[in-house]
């Protein structure tokens, strides 16, 4: 199980999906919070910080890469998970460049959303 209180924002523009990551990561006992464009995930992570990201690589205003660079640009080191249904090879040097956590490819699995977020928060310090 993780620690309670860690504040994780899913950005996907498929409402389905934020849904499923919602309930996945809910079980898991994070705080999630949804957003389903580059624009409404700007407006959230500049009304407060989150401990991690789930962020789908495309989105209908733009990518997952934008909302990151803001994340980064603001200057926090929060775990950032890409999910893309298109080559993970084809974004990973630009996801190196933001450092980017993990890239899942769709679809995905509870498992592999839940060890990837554990993986990524175990090497975020403690608060």
């Amino acid at each position: 199980m993780s620690s309670p209180g860690i504040n994780v924002l899913v950005v996907d523009d498929d409402i389905a999906v934020c849904r499923i990551l919602h309930l996945m990561l809910s079980d898991d006992r994070y705080q999630v919070q949804t957003s389903q464009s580059v624009v409404d995930a700007l407006v959230e992570i500049e009304r407060k910080p989150f401990d991690a990201y789930v962020m789908d690589y495309k989105l209908p205003d733009g990518t997952g890469f934008d909302v990151a660079e803001r994340i980064r640009s603001n200057g926090s080191s929060a775990p950032i998970i890409l999910i893309s249904g298109y080559d993970p090879s084809a974004v990973a040097l630009r996801a190196e460049k933001l450092r980017i956590s993990d890239i899942i490819e769709k679809p995905f699995s509870r498992a592999m959303i839940c060890e990837a977020m554990k993986k990524a928060i175990g090497v975020s310090p403690e608060r």
